[in-house]
């Protein structure tokens, strides 16, 4: 994460992006990611929703004032990504970093960004969702079914590239993420964004759920006996992807962009942690039924064994009848 030292911002645009969270809430909703595992059919369920606050201040009488003043935007995308597109292939690598089994099914992206400007301050809200089925979370260890989580805290780095709405953009970096909803508005910005330090601030990430890494023993667990779930969740406080402040011929500007992550994640039947990043997962709670999905997955294995073991005994029978031909 980058960070430069922050000057003191005046009273007035603080009460600038108060009355701007009126219609561009700050903070107002979470980046929350929801991971449903299916044990039964070796597969998960990514809901990634990803809420960033982009706030640019700047002083009254400046252009950017009069450039943005009663400023209200809205843009919305949606795509389902195909496998040959960068975001597909960028965001199952991220996950392949963190869990080399892991393999994405499909993949889907709707995102909404709206832009709201007065006289000292413009904000940027990105609501962006990220649907994705995956394999290969799941092994058997010693019978039991386990789940390997290590990716929860996937952070995608560098840019996203998909086509949205029949027009390929980055639904990433926050540079794309901020320019979007500004239209013929975005003159010029790129040169205010080279004075908070440029490129870095352009490329940082929005898909980011780094701060999610902490061991799942920290996490809460709860026990839906009646749907015999098992869910672990985490909120974390407010993060800075970003938090940059300048002054520009004795006045101040300032960039911050800011999220609340959490996450979610529910099985079927009951699981408890192991080490840091893996749950094991049991058919039912104690003293219920306990081992058939560890049967059912290990059932597989031994089947592709059994399969494999007569297809060489029909090999080496017919081999054997040719020679005694």
């Amino acid at each position: 994460m980058h960070r430069m030292t922050s000057t003191k911002v005046s009273i007035g645009l603080v009460l600038s992006l108060l009355v701007l969270s009126i219609a561009a809430p700050l903070g107002a909703e979470a980046s929350t990611m929801n991971v449903t595992l299916y044990p039964s059919s070796n597969t998960a369920q990514i809901v990634a929703v990803t809420q960033i606050t982009m706030a640019l201040t700047y002083p009254a009488n400046s252009p950017l004032s009069t450039q943005f003043s009663g400023y209200s935007n809205k843009v919305s995308y949606s795509s389902t990504v195909q496998r040959a597109e960068g975001a597909y292939t960028a965001f199952e690598s991220d996950l392949k970093d963190r869990n080399g089994g892991i393999s994405v099914q499909n993949m889907s992206v709707s995102m909404t960004m709206n832009a709201v400007g007065n006289g000292t301050a413009l904000v940027v809200t990105k609501d962006m969702s990220i649907t994705a089925w995956v394999k290969g979370v799941f092994a058997v260890v010693n019978g039991t079914v386990r789940a390997d989580m290590g990716w929860r805290s996937f952070a995608v780095k560098g840019p996203m590239y998909a086509m949205m709405n029949g027009h390929e953009m980055d639904i990433n970096d926050v540079g794309d993420s901020f320019m979007a909803p500004l239209g013929d508005k975005s003159f010029g910005m790129d040169m205010v964004m080279g004075a908070f330090g440029g490129d870095w601030l352009w490329k940082a990430a929005t898909v980011n759920y780094s701060s999610l890494d902490s061991p799942l023993s920290t996490w809460t667990k709860t026990y839906n006996s009646a749907a015999n779930t098992t869910t672990f969740s985490k909120t974390i406080n407010t993060q800075f992807l970003l938090s940059s402040s300048v002054s520009m011929n004795g006045q101040n500007y300032s960039m911050q962009v800011t999220y609340d992550p959490q996450a979610t994640i529910t099985t079927q039947g009951y699981a408890q942690v192991q080490g840091s990043n893996s749950l094991a997962i049991y058919n039912a709670a104690p003293g219920q039924d306990y081992g058939s999905w560890a049967i059912d997955i290990a059932g597989i294995v031994v089947a592709a064994g059994v399969i494999w073991g007569l297809i060489a005994l029909r090999r080496r029978t017919k081999k054997a009848i040719l020679q005694h031909a």
